[in-house]
């Protein structure tokens, strides 16, 4: 019962607009360092009775430990109430700081589910322990999710020069 939808960025300038909105650049500029560079855009739609997800990291690529610095960061612009029903993104608070991937089992027991009123932006590093929320509540919950990396890593959706060169069209 989960949906995901994939290279938003070349649906449609609504999500080029989303990801260069000046406060989120200006935290991502902070996070990452001058140069960022978006990696992906994506949607999800949980509907009723979809399951969490396996609890990770979005630092997937690097092994333990992490760098102290931060690599990856991520913005969730929910487009609907995120809440524990509702099948908000689920996270483990303080975990940014163990530098490392989750072990099997680790941190269920510390999960706190994400409340934010739909047109808020969730924002944490690759660093953090998330999972996605299992949705209890009726109809569905909409999330865009947006990633970004310091520009010497790999990027997932690997957007073509053609897209890249209409973001810095947008006003």
């Amino acid at each position: 019962n989960t949906s995901m939808m994939y290279r938003l960025l070349e649906r449609d300038d609504v999500f080029a607009e989303a990801v260069l909105t000046p406060k989120l650049t200006a935290l991502m500029t902070y996070l990452l360092g001058p140069g960022y560079v978006l990696d992906v855009a994506t949607g999800s739609i949980l509907s009723q009775g979809s399951q969490p997800g396996p609890l990770h990291t979005d630092n997937q690529f690097f092994p333990d430990p992490f760098p102290t610095q931060y690599q990856k960061a991520v913005a969730i612009w929910c487009c609907d109430d995120f809440n524990a029903d509702n099948g908000s993104t689920q996270v483990v608070s303080g975990s940014h700081r163990r530098c490392r991937h989750p072990r099997p089992g680790e941190g269920l027991d510390s999960i706190t589910p994400v409340v934010a009123p739909r047109g808020s932006i969730v924002i944490w590093t690759g660093h953090t322990w998330h999972r996605s929320g299992g949705r209890v509540a009726g109809g569905s919950r909409v999330a865009l999710h947006t990633g970004f990396s310091r520009p010497h890593l790999q990027v997932m959706e690997g957007y073509e020069p053609h897209v890249v060169e209409r973001l810095t069209k947008i006003d």
